[in-house]
């Protein structure tokens, strides 16, 4: 749920300053091996010494660098302590795959304001994200390893899912009963604990990760996603892209309808795992000192198999959306 303008200014300036930093060295380097001033070249514990000479009777200077040392560590500004928080208020307009409860609404392309709020916070290994955009939901975790690319993430309690529910409730349409409200309406959040593994680049993101219902036991959520980001002037664009595996148990908690809960417009039905593909391309840009403004468009793609179950319409959905958020 986070515009990505926090967290790649720094990891752009990081690279710039080691960009200027290596430059700088070659330079001297350079000029010590043109005058012929390097003395000796010394190993030791993996590390590389020069020695530069100095007038007489003051003690030699060195310049200290990594034998093996990674040129550049991408993941230092992901791992800072710190945070911020969002609050805003999007336009929307989403063409839902999920059933109406008025049929003759089904398919149709919907328009609405979504007032949001959203955060994230680190100290040391821990950390509190929830995030506006990409496809993690909330997470409280722990960082267990990390090195300058790669980032393996413990998730010990992430929150993923929907809850959708309507305001006018005498507003029923003929033939359609409270229960079948009350399952259109249904909470399919899950709370869930697990692992995600990140490897960052230059301005690239690969992720992958395994999470399980610790709630209901209601299964596992699998996922591979990659990303890139350009900056565009002064607009930060921002692609998604990667697909997830739904095991039967969950796709069953998400879109099955149980005996227990079937009427006589939403029959019982029991799903199978489902994989499903999913994007979204943003872009997002600072209108002042503290205000965002942000676009995203975002949608998934189900497996065929997805339409058999009484409570959706089709195999696909998109949603657009614009909004301005304030940052403290």
């Amino acid at each position: 749920m986070k515009t990505c303008v926090s967290r790649y200014p720094a990891l752009l300036a990081g690279l710039l300053t080691a960009a200027m930093t290596c430059l700088a060295n070659a330079v001297e380097r350079a000029d010590e091996v043109a005058g012929g001033r390097i003395e000796a070249l010394t190993e030791e514990g993996g590390r590389v010494r020069a020695v530069a000479p100095t007038e007489a009777g003051a003690e030699p200077t060195h310049a200290v660098a990594h034998f093996n040392a990674s040129p550049i560590d991408f993941t230092a500004s992901v791992l800072e302590d710190g945070g911020y928080f969002e609050l805003g208020l999007a336009v929307a307009a989403s063409s839902t795959n999920r059933v109406s409860i008025d049929p003759d609404e089904n398919g149709d392309v919907r328009g609405f304001l979504s007032p949001f709020f959203a955060g994230a916070w680190r100290k040391g290994a821990y950390f509190i994200e929830g995030k506006r955009g990409g496809f993690d939901g909330l997470s409280l975790g722990a960082t267990l390893w990390h090195d300058e690319q790669w980032v393996l993430d413990l998730l010990a309690v992430h929150g993923a899912g929907t809850y959708s529910f309507r305001f006018d409730d005498d507003d029923r349409p003929a033939g359609t009963t409270r229960r079948d409200e009350e399952l259109l309406e249904r909470l399919s959040v899950f709370a869930s604990t697990g692992l995600r593994l990140r490897r960052y680049a230059e301005s690239s993101l690969l992720q992958v990760s395994a999470v399980a219902d610790w709630e209901n036991g209601h299964g596992t959520l699998l996922g591979a996603h990659i990303g890139r980001q350009w900056q565009i002037g002064n607009w930060n664009t921002q692609f998604l892209v990667g697909a997830r595996h739904a095991s039967s148990a969950l796709a069953d908690f998400a879109w099955g309808v149980d005996e227990d809960e079937a009427t006589e417009r939403f029959g019982a039905h029991r799903m199978s795992g489902i994989a499903f593909a999913e994007m979204e391309l943003g872009i997002s840009r600072a209108v002042g000192k503290k205000w965002i403004l942000s676009s995203r468009l975002s949608g998934r793609r189900f497996e065929d198999s997805l339409v058999e179950s009484p409570l959706i319409t089709r195999s696909g959905f998109a949603t657009l959306d614009t909004a301005v958020s304030y940052v403290f």
